[in-house]
Parts: structure tokens; C-alpha cells; sequence
């Protein structure tokens, strides 16, 4: 008897041991795999768009079928569309959790049970393929989501051994030309090595609607800067679709330079995106793409920005936003849904030798001028610089742009937008007579 106790003592554990899960990584995806039933769960994963799970996978030689999507195996990722094969029957708790990309699931018969919170916090789950007999237990853990029971045909072929799936980007729809991104004046004088141009178009959100012409609004801007503002072209600076840390390093970059020429140069700060206020204390921001403005210190403070471009002590700084602090977005809605109001933002001091421009007034939107394939903004912006073959001064310019887009949006979107110049102290006096070139 003392013989056999020993021998269990031993071997027990060793038991146990043989039946710990293997951890592996194949073709991107992590794995438990039980090496007794030939099963595998899906294990902590971060992926971003499109993904089609497996239904079985090799190692070592030995097929495995793939029957669960284990605990917080999505946990915090930037999935966005997720299939699921006949083989999996059970999706383990907080399997989704925050997932705020996730917009579309298919679950297919085979799955019989969904843990606790498996979707929670997934916000922008807006539609969910469910079987029947699970249909209940998906209206209570996809609060958000049309639940649909008729399984859809599949969108991604099923490749053998395939993990992730690119999601197949639709066509871009032929950009719109006008006249403004045509015979740009190209200025025939001395180039102006002494102005630099910081240009940040902010087009394609991850988590919110998208700004239309965002992109094209910069590259044109940055063509005027260059050809008809006589600009180097290694002078302008170009960012698009920016994240915080991209901002951050673009405001970093212009103040190392104009350390460098030890203030001795003019800077013109361009913006086009969404602008976002902070609901309590009216304060403004600047929304980078992969944010959705709900967590403001993920957002770039206008008044931070005023103060570090202030600071630098240059010559001068003109800065364009199109761009509007109420809440709405380029056009027709609200950037976060559930606001439903416009707030009227709190007006931020330029400082330094500082002229802003800004697209919109109070809680007003900032509208694109579809037909011209620009923000009505920038549209009239580059107008003026076309005819004036970039010679004219901030007052002509301010002037301008301010009677053509209260014009023309009155017109075009039956909306009023009435653009507006905040100037600082110092040249209150001076700044209608300063010239971008």
C-alpha cells in the first residue's frame, strides 16, 4: 500500500502536467491546444480589421479542430469584423470585450453558449448574425447591435490555413477636380526659405465618421504653399490622418526649427478634421484619428497648441482650422451620437504673434463644398490664392473667405457657417496688413 501511494504521488502530478494546455502561435493566431482531444481554443489576441477564425490548424504534425474563442481572447483589440467557423461551440467570457472597432459579427449554429460580458463595452457593434437559438442571449450582451437569425452568405472566402483576412477597402470614388486644384500660379520671385508650413489633414477615424476632403484639402494646400507661396518644399511639412503622438511630434518638429533659426522665421499652421469640445468646460481640442472625443486627454488641446506655437517667439504664425468645435461634423450630424446637441465652445486667446482662422463660428458646423471635393473652408482659402496669385493680405484673405463661405453655405446647405480671425494682442493693430507671402 505504502508502495502504491508513493507511486501516485508521482505520477499525479505528472498527470496533470501532460494536461496543461500548449500554448502556440500559428499564422498569426495564439492557441491553447489539448493535446488529448485534438482541440484548440483561441487565446489573447490583438488583431485590427477583418478576420476569419479558423476552423482547424496543424502543429507538429497533428490536426486540430478549433471549438472555442476563449476568455478575453479579443480583449482591448481593433478587430472590426469577425467570422466564426461551424467548428467553434462556445465563446468564453469577455471574449469581446471592449473591442470599440468591432462593428459586424457572424456566429455561426454550431455555437451553444456566450459567456458573461463577451461583448461589453463593445460600443459600435451595430450588427450581429446570430443563430435562432441564440438570439435572446445576443439582444442581452449586444445591447447596441441589430440582431439578425437568417446566417448571411460568407463575406470572406475560406482559405485553407488563413488567418487574417485584409478586409477589401472599396473603391475610392474618382476625386472630384475643381477649378482650384487646376493652374496653380506658380510664383516666379526668390523662394521664401524663411516660411514653413505645418499641414495636418485628418480624413479616415477609426472611431467616428469621416472627414470628406480632409486629405485632398492638405495635399492642394501644400501644392499652394510650394508653387504659389514660394515655399521649399522641404519647408512644408505634411501629416495625414495623425495620431496624438503624430501631432505632438509635428508641433515638436516646428519648434526645433524656429529654435534653430533662433525665431527668425514665419510659420502657417494648417489644420482640416474634426474638432471636438469638452462638454463641462467648453474647452476645445484637435481629434486624431484613432480617438473618438470622449477621453479629451487623448485629444490635442487648441489652447495647448496656441501656447507651444505663442512661445516660439517667430516672426509670425498663421493658423487655419477648418474645422469646428460644436460637437458636429463636417456636414450633417453629430461626431458622437449619443451628445445629440451642439455645444458652443469657449473661444481660445492666440498668443504670440499669432492670427487664427477658423472655419466656423460659436456651435456652428464646418460643411464641404461637395461639388468643388474641398471643406467650403479651404475651397475659398485656395480660391483667393489662386486669383491673387497668392499676393494678398490676411484682411483681403479673411474678408473673402468669410463672404464667400457665409454665401455659398446659405446657398448650398441652406446652413449658416460664418468663418471667424481671432488675433493676438500684439498685432492687433498690424495683422490685416501681413501677407502668407
Amino acid at each position: 500500500m505504502k508502495k502504491l501511494l508513493l507511486f501516485l504521488m508521482f505520477m499525479l502530478p505528472l498527470a496533470g502536467y501532460a494536461q496543461k494546455p500548449i500554448k502556440v502561435k500559428i499564422d498569426g493566431f495564439k492557441f491553447e491546444l489539448n493535446s488529448t482531444t485534438k482541440e484548440a481554443s483561441v487565446a489573447r489576441n490583438a488583431y485590427r480589421g477583418h478576420i476569419l477564425i479558423p476552423d482547424k490548424i496543424t502543429y507538429e504534425g497533428v490536426e486540430y479542430t478549433v471549438t472555442s474563442i476563449g476568455k478575453a481572447a479579443f480583449y482591448l483589440s481593433d478587430v472590426a469584423v469577425v467570422e466564426i467557423p461551424n467548428s467553434v461551440k462556445s465563446i468564453g467570457e469577455g471574449a469581446f470585450f471592449s473591442c470599440d472597432n468591432l462593428t459586424s459579427i457572424t456566429i455561426p449554429e454550431s455555437v451553444t453558449s456566450i459567456g458573461d460580458n463577451a461583448f461589453r463595452y463593445s460600443k459600435n457593434l451595430t450588427l450581429a448574425y446570430v443563430p435562432k437559438h441564440l438570439e435572446s442571449r445576443a439582444r442581452e450582451l449586444m445591447k447596441h447591435a441589430r440582431i439578425i437569425t437568417d446566417k448571411p452568405a460568407s463575406q470572406t472566402p475560406v482559405l485553407a490555413q488563413t488567418t487574417v483576412v485584409q478586409p477589401v477597402q472599396p473603391a475610392e470614388p474618382p476625386r472630384i477636380v475643381s477649378d482650384v486644384d487646376k493652374d496653380i500660379p506658380v510664383s516666379t520671385g526668390p523662394q521664401d526659405e524663411n516660411t514653413f508650413a505645418v499641414i495636418i489633414g485628418n480624413e479616415n477615424y477609426t472611431m467616428v465618421r469621416k472627414v470628406d476632403y480632409a486629405k485632398s484639402d492638405a495635399h492642394v494646400f501644400a501644392e499652394y504653399c510650394e508653387k504659389t507661396l514660394g515655399m521649399p518644399k522641404n519647408n512644408i511639412r505634411i501629416y495625414e490622418d495623425a495620431t496624438y503622438a503624430m501631432m505632438l511630434n509635428a508641433v515638436k518638429d516646428i519648434q526645433d526649427i524656429a529654435k534653430a533659426y533662433q525665431g527668425n522665421i514665419n510659420v502657417v499652421f494648417y489644420y482640416a478634421g474634426h474638432g471636438i469640445p469638452d462638454e463641462k468646460e467648453r474647452d476645445t481640442y484637435l481629434l486624431p484619428i484613432d480617438v473618438d472625443g470622449r477621453q479629451t486627454n487623448f485629444c490635442y488641446p487648441v489652447g495647448k497648441l496656441y501656447q507651444e506655437l505663442g512661445a516660439m517667439n517667430v516672426n509670425s504664425v498663421v493658423v487655419l482650422m477648418d474645422a469646428c468645435f460644436s460637437g458636429a461634423i463636417r456636414g450633417d450630424g453629430m461626431l458622437m451620437a449619443a451628445r445629440g446637441v451642439v455645444i458652443k465652445a469657449k473661444p481660445t486667446a492666440p498668443s504670440g504673434k499669432m492670427v487664427v482662422m477658423t472655419a466656423a463660428s460659436g456651435d456652428e458646423t464646418a460643411f464641404p463644398y461637395q461639388e468643388k471635393g474641398h471643406g467650403m473652408f479651404t475651397y475659398f482659402l485656395l480660391k483667393k490664392l489662386r486669383e491673387s496669385k497668392g499676393d494678398c493680405t490676411l484682411g483681403e484673405l479673411s474678408d473673402y473667405i468669410t463672404t464667400k463661405v457665409q454665401q455659398q453655405s446659405v446657398v448650398v446647405n441652406r446652413k449658416s457657417q460664418t468663418p471667424t480671425v481671432n488675433v493676438a494682442t500684439a498685432l492687433q493693430d498690424s495683422w490685416k496688413e501681413m501677407k502668407l507671402k
